[in-house]
């Protein structure tokens, strides 16, 4: 989600969503195993985009 800043500015929202049963220990094992490794990927994706994005301007 795009959210407006100003006649220059945008902020770029990222939400996510997990599925599974949280009670069961299966689930909550697979989320923290997931968790960091997932973050770094995020993280250094959409670097990329604000990199693409400000050599636009």
């Amino acid at each position: 989600m795009l959210e407006p800043l100003g006649e220059d500015r945008t902020r770029l929202l990222v939400r996510g969503r997990t599925g599974g049963d949280p009670r069961r220990w299966v689930a909550r094992m697979f989320g923290q195993l997931i968790e960091f490794p997932h973050f770094v990927m995020e993280r250094k994706m959409l670097l990329g985009v604000k990199e693409r994005a400000e050599r636009r301007r």
